[in-house]
Formats: structure tokens, sequence, C-alpha cells
């Protein structure tokens, strides 16, 4: 060791206090979605290259500018609470529905 570079010790606690252990630990599951909703979602982050942050302050907006189909357009004013599911399947991922 260079003594004009003296070193320091540092330890370093790796236990967790109490009050951190019993905290809930949230695991997202993907989003279902119709596949033609997937395909405008994915349509917009990729070829339209609308970010992810203006996608979610706007998707109200997004739907419009968009010329959404019209089945995803009844889609989306039809299930309840679809701002959320798209937001949700921006941030957490997706998988198609089953078509049964």
């Amino acid at each position: 060791m260079d003594p004009a570079y003296p070193r320091h010790e540092v330890l370093i606690d790796t236990t967790l206090p109490d009050n951190l252990k019993e905290q809930p630990v949230y695991i997202y599951e993907p989003v279902k979605l119709p596949k033609f909703v997937a395909d405008w979602i994915n349509e917009n982050l990729t070829t339209r290259k609308i970010s992810k942050e203006r996608f979610l302050r706007n998707i109200d907006f997004v739907m419009v500018i968009t010329d959404a189909s019209d089945e995803t357009f009844k889609w989306y004013r039809h299930t309840e609470n679809s701002s959320l599911i798209v937001a949700e399947a921006i941030l957490y991922g997706y998988e198609i529905e089953d078509e049964t």
C-alpha cells in the first residue's frame, strides 16, 4: 500500500432495518389487451415515436390525433379504466388476450 494514499476501511451494513423488512413488494403482471389495442400502442411508441411520457400524460389526446381505428376507439370508450389499462401496458408490459 502506498503511504501517500492511506486506505480507509468502510464497513457496510447489509442488513435491512426492521421497518423495511415488512414493506410490501409489488410485482406487476403484464396487462392483457386485445391485439388491435396492443398494435395501436406499439405503432405509436415505435413508428410515430411518441415518447412514453407524452403518451401517458395525454392518452385521450393521443387516441384522437393518431386516428385510432374504430375498433380501438370503441374498446377505449367502452372499457372501464381504459386509460389505466393503457398506462399499465406501457409501463409494465402487455400480453395479447386469447380470442376464444
